[in-house]
């Protein structure tokens, strides 16, 4: 019996060895992906990164970098497919899934579907209404030429916004001033200019419309109201 033991240990042991190995195999995997997609070798980040897959399907962080390397090779029908897999299983994790998101929507994006990048963007401020929900939703819908819909998601971001987060606001100034509408222009970077009015970027931005910055400027925003 005692050599049975020892014999079952034996294996025990190589069992677990082998396991930490293929962990580490995947994770080195990972790792030389990473360094191959910082570099901007997207062909042999792939590489790696299916390699690590193959050993550790549920590491979603190299399933994303996959997705983001596929979408910079001009693969976008298997960058979606990627990038909808990890936005599918990491919902909870807001950080990974945001990333996920902006890219998936570039992908669908990419391949001119209109339809469903509406769609996706619908879905994701219905399940997250927050500002980078609704500022991702602003981004495409500029893209894709529905200035009123990108206005609205402007407004909604403004009020999920921190009190002291001008980004919103930035952002819709920025949108108001390509499209040569100063006045909306001017009125978002007012607000900005009470939420935060050290901000680097309002002073100079007022210049550009013409006006001159001073202590009469900051309005605060209806959002603030609610």
């Amino acid at each position: 019996m005692t050599r049975i033991h020892n014999i079952a240990a034996a294996l025990t042991l190589a069992a677990l060895t082998l396991l930490a190995a293929g962990c580490v195999t995947a994770t080195m995997h990972r790792e030389k992906g990473q360094t191959a997609q910082a570099r901007g070798e997207y062909a042999a980040a792939i590489d790696h990164y299916r390699a690590c897959l193959d050993k550790e399907p549920l590491d979603h962080r190299a399933r994303l970098y996959l997705g983001e390397c596929l979408l910079n090779e001009g693969q976008y029908r298997e960058a979606q497919f990627e990038l909808e897999k990890v936005v599918a299983a990491r919902r909870h994790d807001t950080t990974l899934a945001n990333r996920a998101l902006d890219r998936l929507a570039e992908a669908l994006y990419k391949q001119d579907r209109p339809i469903d990048l509406y769609d996706l963007l619908e879905t994701t401020t219905a399940e997250d209404p927050s500002v980078r929900s609704y500022l991702r939703q602003a981004d495409y819908m500029i893209k894709l030429g529905d200035h009123d819909l990108a206005a609205v998601a402007f407004q909604k971001a403004a009020n999920f916004a921190q009190p002291d987060d001008p980004e919103p606001y930035l952002a819709a100034a920025r949108f108001f001033e390509s499209i040569n509408d100063n006045v909306h222009a001017a009125r978002n970077l007012r607000y900005a200019a009470y939420v935060d009015p050290d901000h680097p970027d309002i002073d100079p931005a007022f210049r550009r419309l013409g006006i001159v910055p001073g202590p009469t400027l900051p309005l605060k925003p209806p959002a603030l109201d609610n």
